[in-house]
């Protein structure tokens, strides 16, 4: 289990969420109540839905289509776009 990132409860002081990954790398989840009880089919959370937002960068592929890349740098997306330009 790998911790990605961690967020203090608003409701307990004192109390933290972790964002993890798991063992295998497949999945992320959150370790907060919200995610554990989530009926949504994939598991959510506040937390999660933070970290998505926050770790996700828009490239644009056409005019009509986006496409989220993850962990992008500018570096890596000025390549993508002088790719999709050509």
């Amino acid at each position: 289990m790998e911790v990605l990132a961690v967020y203090e409860s608003s409701s307990r002081r004192g109390l933290e969420h972790n964002i993890c990954r798991s063992k295998d790398g497949k999945d992320i989840y959150c370790s907060c109540m919200g995610w554990r009880y989530s009926k949504s089919v994939p598991k959510t959370c506040r937390h999660l839905k933070h970290w998505y937002y926050t770790n996700t960068v828009p490239t644009r592929v056409s005019s009509t289509e986006i496409v989220i890349e993850k962990n992008k740098d500018a570096s890596e997306l000025a390549c993508l776009d002088s790719e999709i330009s050509s």
